[in-house]
């Protein structure tokens, strides 16, 4: 398994966008996962928190939604939601990672062993090169045509 980054990276954020004012995040919600269900991803709640401050009430979203692109490749597109309520009004900061999956299956890992892992690194770099850019190219479209 290896993680190819291509909108932030495993540890840090990529694209954020925010807003100010009134907000629906229930039919935010609604109409995002019918689009990753048309693209095929496997959508899953990884959390889900909140909690009552002094100046109004914090929620927060944890998303996670993945599909195999194909035998070699899987795709993750992660959300981070976090809503700050003022009254009827809120901030809300939407945070999206990509990222692809290359050898998921560790199928070079487990026929060749240790050695395995020289032989992906060659296969990616010079056999399907133009294969690894295009899936690139195919997560980052996915991931903007959700934002």
């Amino acid at each position: 398994m290896v993680i190819e980054s291509i909108i932030g990276d495993k540890s840090s954020w990529g694209k954020e966008i925010r807003k100010k004012g009134a907000v629906d995040v229930r039919r935010f919600h609604k109409e995002l996962i019918p689009l990753f269900q048309e693209n095929k991803y496997v959508f899953i709640e990884k959390g889900l928190s909140g909690k009552d401050t002094s100046a109004g009430r914090e929620e927060k979203f944890e998303w996670l939604a993945s599909r195999k692109a194909d035998s070699y490749f899987k795709f993750y597109i992660e959300i981070e939601i976090n809503v700050r309520w003022k009254g009827e009004k809120a901030d809300v900061s939407a945070r999206f990672k990509a990222y692809m999956d290359k050898d998921y299956s560790n199928r070079f890992q487990k026929r060749y062993g240790k050695f395995g892992n020289f032989l992906r690194i060659i296969y990616e770099k010079y056999v399907i090169k133009e294969r690894v850019d295009k899936m690139s190219e195919r997560l980052e479209k996915e991931t903007s045509e959700i934002i």
